[in-house]
């Protein structure tokens, strides 16, 4: 151990100032960091973008970082190097701002995987945001963290849009690895501190995927039913036409289980009107899949064997995308 801390004194005592700076600050990650990312935290009124580029190839050239092969590159310190790191960060007085500037990097990256993935301008697929969204689980958790002890610390204990993304996403990650009841728990310790008003966006996307883990049992209908009502009602007012789309898709087959089919045949229609045809195939095959369902969930055979064949004729052309079979 001392002869380790030796080295990294003395490789540490080579570096040029920009490089201390940005190597104590990528301390801050966990598991792992693209280049994007370490450009939002690192960076500062001294340091820009290019600054930290830089710096951040000069220390993977002296081997304080390491660079993973991969599109795109992933950076990592090893954890006795991190260790180091998170010192250096403490001795500069610079750990609470770096808390603070990685919760709302990490927040922002996976907003905008939403964004790309299901706005009305989207042309990422479910496969290639997976590919981005699941390599930032360790940093989204560490992020919560500290989200956490914010929120509890604030006046009226109300989440911030923040939280209320790293939530979403760390729920979502646990529910992609098969962890859907610790995943559930995790959004239901936010859900009576979200103020829909306050942050919209953030909050639709924490009520769909809320209701999502809720299905099958974990939640009653009531619930789920209330959480997907209140992400409709903000597509609404924001004339949000592809999400609205979205989350009425998500509504059919939760309405079918209490035999509410009259309401489920009214959104089928509401979803016909709804839709663009130069949506992406993969945005259109979620009406088609709730109408998959209704047609099994009301004996209807021979109709959800025609509606499955539509559905693989329509992704038939976009090879990885799946279906949205709610």
């Amino acid at each position: 151990h001392q002869t380790l801390r030796a080295t990294l004194d003395w490789s540490h005592a080579l570096l040029a100032e920009a490089e201390r700076v940005v190597f104590r600050r990528l301390g801050i990650f966990i598991g792992g960091f693209n280049l994007g990312l370490a450009q939002e935290v690192a960076d500062d009124d001294r340091l820009d973008d290019w600054a930290v580029l830089d710096a951040l190839g000069a220390l993977v050239d002296k081997s304080l970082v390491v660079a993973d092969e991969g599109e795109p590159v992933r950076y990592r310190l090893l954890e006795t190097t991190r260790a180091f790191a998170l010192e250096k960060l403490a001795d500069a007085g610079e750990t609470p701002i770096l808390m603070e500037r990685h919760a709302r990097a990490v927040a922002a990256h996976f907003l905008r995987i939403w964004e790309a993935q299901d706005g009305e301008q989207a042309t990422l697929g479910q496969a290639a945001a997976m590919k981005l969204e699941e390599p930032e689980f360790d940093n989204a958790r560490a992020a919560l963290a500290w989200a956490s002890a914010e929120v509890l610390d604030s006046a009226d204990g109300t989440a911030s849009a923040t939280a209320i993304v790293l939530a979403t996403a760390v729920a979502s990650l646990l529910e992609d690895r098969g962890q859907g009841q610790e995943a559930l728990g995790c959004m239901q310790s936010w859900a009576e501190r979200i103020d829909d008003d306050a942050h919209p966006m953030p909050a639709a996307w924490f009520w769909v995927v809320y209701a999502t883990l809720g299905h099958s049992g974990r939640l009653s209908d009531a619930a789920t039913q209330a959480a997907l009502t209140r992400t409709e009602r903000i597509w609404r007012q924001r004339g949000d036409h592809r999400r609205l789309h979205a989350v009425l898709c998500r509504r059919v087959p939760m309405l079918l289980a209490p035999g509410r089919r009259q309401e489920a045949d009214a959104l089928m229609k509401e979803l016909l009107a709804l839709e663009d045809p130069a949506w992406p195939p993969w945005v259109r095959s979620r009406r088609l899949s709730a109408a998959l369902y209704s047609d099994i969930a009301q004996g209807r055979l021979q109709d959800a064997l025609q509606v499955r064949a539509e559905i693989e004729q329509l992704l038939d052309s976009e090879p990885g995308y799946q279906a949205h079979l709610t």
